[in-house]
């Protein structure tokens, strides 16, 4: 189609990436024009919205495939792809409106002049599967046995209650330091009582929280977080509750020399670096 020759057969040769893009968008389009049909009820490609893209990607999330849920891997290829296909639909005025602005909202020029359009999903009721977990909970191939993870952050909670919560991100959320120690408390998003029902983080890097580093590196985010700027955590509310509410707590001590709004701090309330 038009598509993947404007968007791939210029820049990308490989035969199996083009087939890989055009398979997701035909199944895209034949789940939302002839197998939900009667739900959506469109009558052309111009009336489709975020929302759309939003459902289709629920639904391959938490679809089986071949006995299996799909991988995060998986799952960004579709949202990459499918974000891209919003972006060329936007490009030749073929969808106009709230969607087409969102999409012009979430497109910038890289420093190499590359046009360059982040997801337009993540973050509005699409999350993508942590990297270090299997759909099933407690599935973790660090921790041979689930009652090792509720010992392990038993103890770290014993030791250092300050990290507790990170270490809770990186286990359930497939979050690396640096991602970590780069989150504000405000860009921590929950649902339910402290919780429970659903927790979720922005994720990018902060270098005004490190001004005062001789050396940050530790502190850096190696994700491409303009593409994947909101991670989904895990949530096992007898673990989580606990450690979320103690955290808060101890926030609660220094708000007043948290000036930046730092989810991880250090005793004297400085942003804790990914160092420690």
């Amino acid at each position: 189609t038009a598509f993947i020759k404007d968007r791939y057969s210029k820049k990308d040769f490989n035969y199996n990436t083009q087939a890989t893009v055009a398979g997701n968008i035909v199944r895209f389009l034949n789940w939302l024009l002839i197998d939900n049909r009667n739900l959506y009820e469109l009558e052309s490609i111009q009336e489709i919205t975020i929302e759309h893209g939003v459902a289709f990607l629920q639904h391959m999330k938490h679809t089986e495939y071949n006995g299996k849920f799909r991988s995060r891997e998986t799952l960004e290829k579709y949202d990459l792809y499918l974000t891209s296909f919003y972006s060329w639909l936007t490009s030749k005025g073929l969808i106009k409106g709230r969607t087409a602005e969102k999409v012009q909202e979430n497109t910038y020029k890289n420093r190499f002049n590359d046009t360059i359009t982040q997801s337009i999903f993540v973050g509005r009721d699409f999350s993508l599967p942590s990297n270090s977990l299997t759909r099933d909970e407690f599935k973790l191939e660090e921790f041979p046995h689930p009652k090792l993870i509720t010992l392990f952050l038993e103890m770290t909670d014993n030791i250092s209650p300050d990290i507790t919560i990170g270490i809770y991100m990186q286990i359930f959320g497939g979050l690396r330091r640096g991602e970590v120690v780069n989150i504000l408390e405000s860009e921590l998003k929950i649902k339910g009582p402290n919780g429970i029902y659903s927790v979720g983080t922005k994720i990018g890097y902060k270098p005004y929280l490190w001004k005062r580093l001789k050396d940050s590196t530790k502190c850096n985010v190696k994700r491409n977080t303009n593409i994947f700027p909101f991670q989904s955590i895990q949530v096992i509310p007898s673990l989580w509750k606990p450690i979320y509410v103690n955290h808060m707590k101890l926030l609660d001590k220094y708000r007043k020399v948290n000036k930046d709004g730092a989810l991880f701090i250090d005793r004297n309330g400085n942003p804790m670096s990914g160092a420690v």
